[in-house]
């Protein structure tokens, strides 16, 4: 067997879905376009995580909100893998400006109701060739 880029990518990635160390109340949510691992005895991300996910543009909001909710509700921060395997191509940036935008927005007691107008202004700026955004953000 020849080991091209491609080959050595894809091995990269599905690596993982395989993996037979699970918990007793692991759950895989696996279907074309989407693996998960879902483990509420786990602590924090471990076992815990989007792995793949490639899903139509006008559902990554709905999803990623689902998806986030789902591990709050077990105690988890989310965990999601993003790389040239996942859809929409600009996932990861719905990912960490959503982060950004409603960590800002509480700390600066602004309403909710402005979470979609703020985002649509930063994912505007970030798209203007040779523009520079800075958004920081810490956690503890």
């Amino acid at each position: 067997m020849v080991w091209t880029f491609r080959r050595r990518l894809e091995a990269a990635i599905n690596a993982p879905l395989v993996s037979s160390v699970r918990r007793p109340d692991t759950r895989i949510i696996a279907r074309p376009g989407w693996h998960q691992i879902v483990t509420p005895s786990a602590p924090g991300t471990h076992h815990n995580e989007v792995m793949i996910s490639a899903i139509a543009p006008e559902d990554a909001e709905r999803v990623i909100d689902e998806v986030v909710a789902g591990y709050r509700a077990t105690g988890h921060p989310t965990k999601w893998c993003v790389g040239p395997w996942t859809k929409p191509d600009d996932f990861g940036e719905r990912l960490e400006l959503d982060a950004y935008v409603a960590a800002s927005l509480r700390g600066w007691s602004v309403p909710a109701s402005e979470i979609e107008p703020e985002r649509d202004a930063l994912r505007r700026a970030i798209r203007v060739p040779d523009c520079v955004v800075n958004v920081f953000m810490a956690f503890d």
